[in-house]
């Protein structure tokens, strides 16, 4: 048998070869101590550095060293209780959003964009929350508002909230004693008001100081365009100081025209139910509050589901709300709405403007007011800085009435990890650009603090396990001792069986540290193979940007391959670590069973005798070695190779008991033989094979070039793949190029690359076949008639588009009996379908690989 020491040096071995693949751990610790401000500092900085390009993240060195996030949220105490996402935000007038293009009624385009709106058949909601490429898709647009169903409507409501709400007097403030010599330097190129206000407070202060009076600086007010413009000409001052500059600009306070929700939705639910959360709680967000008669009212709303894009977690599916705080009403004599509408009343002499019909805005939203000066139906507990908690709660109490009627355990929580008992620090958002950067490879400062919080908190929890998992063996412990204490052999066994404990506990820790690293050293290169293979398929653009492409996922692969090679290096090691670990387990068993008769023993001694004596411990050391087996085993690091063989099965409960009343067990090393070599064979295990590792020695480079080039002709020459196989028709290809795709190296590239290429061929079908229904045989009044023709010279031959146009060219005829009725179209389709005919493509089309997952219809 191994020593113990022997165990846990072989699995620490292994992990070094994966740890060296890896960024140093202590970089990941001071991430953590640097803290969230610091960290948000640097991501700004970072920011700021970038390529302006959206394709620059392809010119930006790749570090696989650093993993990504590890996925799945923390649990509480109770294994059930997560945390979940909830953002919420405004954006007034005057605020950095509304003057980067997001004003109310473009971001509630952009939230309704139909790419990106769940579609589902439960309920029935203006771009990025409706954009089309986003909904989740089972029958409809699942879009809620309160506001219209009309989407132009609703995007006029936004457009009359911007235009109506009040403006923030915004301008440039100088600072009391700012004014220097940098203004006459720069005189010349500044506008002449601003000079002479400028001017004019340094006067002002000037005398303020001779007289002992505060000063009070007065804004120069005017459009922002002019505000950047001036500032632009001062930061070219020399010497002009950036964290305090004498001259800055003040947004002023504006009325706010928008609130935003974002919420993370239960992916174990399907989108009916995903529907009956979001209806539940758009009606409380509609009919919170209540007005001056006491009438419900609530937030003018619109809500959408969105579901996974192509480069999101498939889990991430969540909730976009964009809300006013003023109730509102069309009304249809005026054509506006309630708050547009306006008249003139003459005060003092002057012409002034007033809303008859506006109503007034919720104050819960914004505001705590003081109990003295709280109106009618005032909701204290919930206005102010706890509207947001308020409905935070609201949510995750609706989500759960879901998820417990659909008897799913899981349960969300809207308080912090803190106070949920999670000792997890609490991740930054990524935002989109830096999002694309870490699945380029490219990894951020944020990036990298969110995966070093994960991980930390992954090795936490498994800690935390091992120690609550032999905690009632370490607690048998003193009651072991006192049952044996004066026996020299009982002595002896209970050293023995602390050791083995702590051996057993040092490599569990061992084995699932392997794991993790497994995972942190496979997942930003696994994650930026994927995003390549998905680009090179699914994009255009030009040569070198494709080029760029194709070697970043060229870089991954040799990650990946050096991955792979450190845990087939390992791999020998693991499994005689594996086994020795079920001996020790025997082992540890044997030495219970024979504590417990020195303890019977010596109590039948004390018995006859007729002194005190301590009963024997009741052992509990079958079940918990039963269950010790399996969750050691579980770790894959040991499961995947195949580890619990031969000496290393499941212990039998039969083995672990007591010999016969009157029969003695010699010694331990007797009693784990016995249970060691009396095998029953019908019970045996039948434990998971030793995985190959994908690269014994690395491939000669051809191989992989020939690989990509196949599977890059494949794609441009559009070779359709075939249902049955998942694989180009054997006509299609030459032997050597089916030979070469059945390589077993790069097996899991190759079948990743012809699954993107069939979806992709299944799209071109449906858009070709979609063009034929709706323009006819002739395709008249297509837009894109290049683009169709283009299709149809690669799949004119496809059974399915032959049919459709046969079809069309019936109806055509039925409707219009004019003889050749393939009109213009007629020709051209014999010609391009005959061009396309010379090079066969075999009788289907692309389809799904088998195992593998895709989108799309077979063909």
């Amino acid at each position: 048998m191994v020593g113990e020491r022997a165990i846990s040096q072989k699995i620490e071995a292994a992990n070094g070869r994966l740890a060296s693949l890896l960024r140093a751990r202590e970089e990941d610790e001071q991430l953590l101590q640097i803290g969230r401000v610091r960290i948000k500092e640097q991501a700004k900085e970072e920011a700021a550095k970038r390529p302006a390009s959206g394709r620059g993240a392809w010119t930006m060195a790749a570090d696989f060293g650093a993993p990504l996030p590890c996925p799945g949220r923390p649990r509480a105490a109770d294994g059930m209780t997560t945390s979940f996402h909830f953002h919420a935000c405004c954006v007034t007038r005057s605020s950095g959003a509304a003057r980067a293009g997001g004003l109310a009624a473009n971001h509630a385009a952009y939230v309704e964009r139909i790419d990106a709106v769940e579609i589902g058949s439960a309920l029935d909601h203006a771009g990025y929350v409706e954009r089309s490429d986003a909904l989740e898709v089972a029958d409809h647009a699942l879009v809620f508002s309160n506001i219209s169903n009309d989407p132009d409507r609703r995007r006029a409501y936004w457009e009359a909230v911007d235009r109506c709400e009040r403006q923030g007097h915004a301008g440039l403030t100088i600072r009391a004693g700012g004014v220097g010599d940098w203004l006459e330097a720069v005189a010349s190129e500044l506008p002449p008001a601003f000079v002479v206000h400028c001017r004019s407070e340094r006067e002002r202060w000037a005398t303020s100081q001779t007289k002992g009076k505060p000063f009070k600086a007065k804004r120069y007010h005017v459009e922002h365009d002019a505000c950047e413009a001036i500032l632009g000409v001062l930061r070219q001052v020399p010497g002009w100081p950036e964290k305090e500059p004498p001259v800055f600009y003040t947004p002023g306070s504006a009325g706010r025209t928008q609130y935003r929700y974002v919420a993370e939705l239960p992916h174990e639910l399907g989108p009916s139910d995903r529907a009956a959360i979001v209806r539940d709680f758009c009606n409380h967000l509609g009919s919170f509050a209540r007005d001056a008669e006491g009438r419900a009212t609530g937030m003018m709303y619109t809500a959408v589901i969105h579901a996974p894009g192509p480069g999101n977690d498939k889990r991430n599916f969540h909730l976009h709300v964009i809300a006013h705080d003023r109730p509102a009403t069309w009304l249809a004599d005026h054509n506006k709405w309630d708050f547009e509408v306006t008249e003139e009343f003459v005060r003092k002499g002057e012409t002034r403007i007033r809303y008859p019909h506006r109503q007034e805005k919720i104050v819960e939203v914004t505001r705590s007011i003081a109990p003295d000066k709280q109106p009618a139906h005032y909701n204290a507990a919930i206005a102010g800085k706890a509207f947001v908690p308020h409905l935070r709660e609201r949510f995750a109490a609706i989500s759960n009435e879901r998820l417990a009627l659909r008897g799913i355990q899981r349960r969300i929580d809207s308080r912090s990890h803190k106070a949920l008992g999670i000792a997890k620090e609490a991740e930054i958002h990524l935002g989109t650009r830096a999002a694309a950067l870490e699945r380029a490879g490219v990894p951020t400062v944020i990036g990298r603090y969110n995966a070093a919080a994960s991980w930390q908190y992954a090795a936490l929890t498994e800690r935390k396990r091992t120690e609550n998992f032999f905690e009632p063996w370490q607690q048998q412990d003193d009651a072991l001792a006192k049952s044996v204490a004066g026996s020299p052999a009982g002595a002896d066994l209970i050293r023995e069986r602390r050791a083995v404990l702590r051996a057993l506990e040092e490599t569990r820790d061992l084995a699932w540290e392997n794991d993790r690293l497994r995972q942190q050293a496979r997942s930003r290169a696994q994650a930026t193979l994927d995003y390549c293979d998905r680009c090179l398929v699914e994009t255009g653009g030009s040569a070198s940007h494709r080029a760029a492409i194709d070697k970043r996922r060229w870089e991954a692969e040799e990650h990946l391959a050096k991955v792979e090679a450190a845990i087939a290096a390992g791999e020998a090691d693991i499994l005689e670590a594996a086994k020795a670990i079920g001996q020790l387990h025997l082992r540890q068993v044997a030495i219970d069973a024979r504590l417990a008769e020195l303890a019977r023993a010596k109590a039948r001694l004390k018995l006859v005798a007729g002194l005190d004596f301590s009963p024997p411990v009741e052992l509990s050391s079958e079940q918990q070695a039963f269950r010790t087996v399996g969750a050691l085993a579980s770790a894959p690091s040991l499961k995947l190779v195949g580890a619990w063989t031969g000496t290393s099965r499941p212990v039998k409960r039969e083995e672990a008991r007591r010999a016969p009343a009157g029969q003695m067990v010699a010694n331990a090393s007797d009693a784990a033989g016995r249970t060691a070599n009396d095998e029953d064979r019908s019970a045996a295990p039948n434990p998971s094979p030793a995985i190959a590792p994908r690269l014994d020695k690395g491939p000669p480079l051809d191989v992989r070039e020939r690989i990509d080039a196949l599977l890059d002709r494949i794609a441009r020459e559009r070779i359709p793949i075939l249902a049955a196989t998942g694989k180009p028709g054997a006509a299609a290809l030459s032997a050597d190029d089916r030979t070469l795709l059945e390589n077993i190296q790069f097996r899991y590239l190759i079948v990743k690359r012809l699954n993107a290429i069939a979806t992709l061929q299944a799209k071109e079908i449906k858009r070709l076949l979609d063009a034929i229904k709706a323009h006819g045989p002739d395709l008249e009044g297509i837009s894109d008639l290049k683009s169709i023709r283009f299709l149809l010279r690669h799949w004119g031959d496809h059974p399915d588009v032959h049919q459709a146009l046969t079809r069309a060219a019936t109806d055509a005829q039925r409707l219009n009996p004019v003889p050749g009725t393939m009109h213009r179209l007629g020709a051209a389709v014999s010609a391009e379908v005959g061009h396309v005919a010379a090079k066969p493509k075999g009788p289907t089309s692309s389809a799904t690989p088998v195992g593998l997952p895709t989108r799309g219809p077979e063909r």
